[in-house]
């Protein structure tokens, strides 16, 4: 049975409990976060920040998550660190500015959940591994998208 701070830790600091939609209230958590590092950083150490947040939440994220597969599932809802980590890697190659992370959560929550080009393969896979990729999978998209609305200057 996982322990009291490994579930901490999976659920995004609890917000994997919401009974309604868990992984969007779990971005909001990672946004959340984001726009604190935005306020306080500067360029380009933002974008470098993001970036190490994702590498550190996915490995610690494949820990708790083996952790709690046992008692909770193959893929819990309940666990958002994923969340975290793709939303972050995905911020971590936008512009830095509200309106590309607003858009951000829009488009990683569009992949995450329709869980199209080739995201399904990962979500299917039952592993700890599995549950993180399909979100960095969602991430990279996302941050392709936003590259190409940012290159065009459609914003």
């Amino acid at each position: 049975m996982a322990n009291k701070l490994t579930k901490i830790i999976a659920t995004g600091g609890g917000l994997g409990y919401s009974p309604k939609a868990p992984g969007t209230v779990g971005t909001i958590g990672a946004l959340l976060i984001s726009l604190l590092v935005l306020r306080y950083t500067i360029d380009p150490f933002c974008n470098y920040l993001h970036l190490i947040l994702a590498l550190v939440s996915y490995i610690i994220g494949v820990f708790v998550t083996k952790k709690v597969i046992p008692e909770w599932g193959d893929d819990p809802s309940k666990v958002v660190i994923d969340e975290y980590c793709g939303f972050w890697l995905a911020i971590a190659f936008t512009p830095m500015n509200l309106t590309y992370y607003l858009l951000a959560f829009g488009l990683f929550r569009f992949f995450d959940i329709t869980k199209i080009l080739g995201i399904s393969y990962f979500d299917r896979q039952k592993t700890a591994h599995g549950v993180m990729l399909d979100d960095v999978l969602a991430g990279i998209y996302t941050a392709l998208v936003i590259n190409i609305v940012w290159w065009l200057e459609l914003l």
